[in-house]
């Protein structure tokens, strides 16, 4: 698993402590919270939800339902609230080696000049 964290203070103890409490993870992202322009305002029925959702991001409403013994429209209401909270962030993480007839590959660049004068790979 991993996960992000955003704290205001102590951010070495705070780190530590995430790492001890979550087993098996690994903390990619870390941000410092003091000039932070939103609040996560997360409760303790975000965080069930959350971790049902860290576990198996692909579970159903109704399986987080049972396992929360949360209402399914509470789940619906609050995967909303994610989807509208930028403290909340989404992706996609896959394994090349499962997906047939597919090369992952990136290009990166650094341009100096005139983006114009660049022509298409």
């Amino acid at each position: 698993m991993a996960c992000g964290i955003v704290v205001e203070k102590d951010v070495e103890q705070k780190t530590e402590l995430v790492k001890n409490l979550i087993s098996n993870a690994r903390i990619v992202l870390t941000l410092d919270a003091k000039e932070s322009e939103f609040r996560a305002d997360l409760t303790k029925t975000d965080f069930k939800i959350l971790d049902q959702l860290l576990k198996n991001p692909r579970e159903k409403i109704d399986s987080i339902s049972k396992s929360t013994v949360l209402s399914t429209k509470t789940i619906t209401r609050t995967i909303e609230k994610f989807e509208k909270n930028p403290a909340i962030q989404f992706t996609i993480i896959y394994d090349p080696r499962k997906l047939e007839k597919f090369v992952a590959f990136a290009v990166l660049a650094m341009v100096q000049n005139d983006i114009k004068k660049i022509k298409k790979i």
